[in-house]
């Protein structure tokens, strides 16, 4: 993970270094830049650097960290752009290139290992990729595409919102594999993606393609819990 921060002000790119190295402990792979201009910033990137994380103060001397935020869009709709200033007028800046979040100076430590958690949390789900195998080849799926698992036997049937792949394994293993990415078991045979639940009642969970998968009563009691926990940690 590519962490950048771009804030002209000495001090305040140490602060929010000094809140983003509790972070790189935990994750080892998290790396972080610091530029003090939005020029430098665009340079780097165009020179074929890439960031997934970028925190810019939005009032640099020239340019404003908002035209920063509209450039990088340009190239790249995916990064995750917090915006740091002393003000709070830039809002609607700040939604038109689709920032994350929007931290006003000085920043509060709780409220951002929240949102930065969270961020990481939706950059995971965003970059986790899965390999679905059969005899004529092998498909890259993104998690967040995978409505649900319905499994026969040994055969396995991966829904997304518009296909179906058919593979041979067992559940209990993609269960084991998919439950730290918001997948709930919801039956014996199906494994569900909780972010496309629309509504559960007393023997089925629906879904945003459209299918209703059972809900064993055995289990009616854990997806509740899990589920709740899941709207609970995406507010």
């Amino acid at each position: 993970m590519r962490v950048a921060i771009c804030d002209d002000n000495n001090f305040d790119r140490a602060e929010l270094a000094m809140l983003i190295w509790p972070f790189q402990d935990e994750y080892e792979t998290m790396t972080l830049k610091e530029f003090s201009c939005g020029e430098d910033l665009l340079s780097s990137i165009n020179d074929g650097q890439s960031f997934d994380f970028l925190f810019i103060d939005i009032e640099m001397p020239g340019i404003l960290g908002t035209e920063v935020a509209k450039k990088i869009r340009e190239t790249d709709s995916s990064a995750i752009i917090f915006f740091v200033t002393v003000h709070d007028q830039f809002f609607m800046d700040a939604f038109c290139v689709k920032a994350y979040q929007y931290f006003v100076k000085p920043i509060d430590a709780k409220r951002f290992n929240r949102d930065f958690r969270r961020a990481i949390k939706e950059f995971k789900k965003r970059r986790f990729t899965y390999a679905v195998e059969s005899k004529e080849r092998t498909s890259i799926l993104h998690i967040k595409d995978i409505v649900y698992l319905e499994s026969t036997g040994r055969n396995i049937t991966i829904h997304t919102e518009f296909n179906e792949h058919n593979v041979l394994g067992s559940l209990d293993h993609e269960e084991s594999v998919l439950r730290h990415y918001n997948f709930v078991r919801s039956h014996r045979s199906f494994l569900i993606n909780m972010t496309a639940i629309t509504d559960i009642t007393s023997d089925s969970v629906h879904l945003v393609c459209g299918h209703k998968v059972p809900l064993s009563r055995r289990r009616k009691n854990e997806v509740a819990a899990a589920f709740s926990r899941f709207i609970v940690n995406e507010r």
